[in-house]
């Protein structure tokens, strides 16, 4: 159980909750369709998996639990998606894989060089971070933000 302060919730349903915010960010910041990102602290693949499904991104996770990787393996089901450990990825970079995007929710603290890795991605490394005060303030803008770029597309 996660206690917030609308009270206490059963972790599934944050779940979902929270991945669909996410998302939301997402769609209103991020490339609509085809891109490729780096999940750091992938866990589960919760990001992942509506990612491909709904974007068609390619996906490599990142996490130092063996234990989740397997399981996010399982969970996306998808040859879009590759989950490894640090040492892969950092072996990965000296093969000069790059991405489009690097995602970081919620698992900067576990990141000691976080600058080093961004600066790996396809642009070079602009990033920008950011956590709202309260979810529930800012998602109504990240709604607008979403629509007003849907609607500059369609014209």
């Amino acid at each position: 159980m996660a206690l917030r302060p609308d009270g206490v919730r059963p972790p599934e349903e944050l779940w979902g909750l929270e991945t669909d915010y996410l998302m939301e960010v997402v769609d209103a910041y991020l490339p609509p369709r085809d891109a490729t990102a780096w999940d750091f602290g992938c866990g589960p693949g919760r990001l992942a998996k509506p990612l491909i499904e709904r974007k068609n991104w390619s996906v490599l996770g990142v996490d130092i639990s063996p234990i989740i990787a397997a399981f996010a393996t399982e969970y996306v089901k998808s040859e879009q998606f590759l989950v490894c450990n640090p040492n892969t990825f950092d072996q990965l970079l000296r093969f000069g894989v790059r991405a489009d995007f690097a995602l970081a929710i919620w698992v900067l603290q576990h990141s000691p060089r976080l600058n080093e890795d961004i600066r790996h991605r396809k642009d070079k490394g602009r990033a920008e971070a950011g956590r709202p005060a309260s979810r529930a303030e800012r998602l109504p803008q990240v709604r607008a933000d979403a629509r007003a770029r849907v609607d500059r597309r369609r014209h």
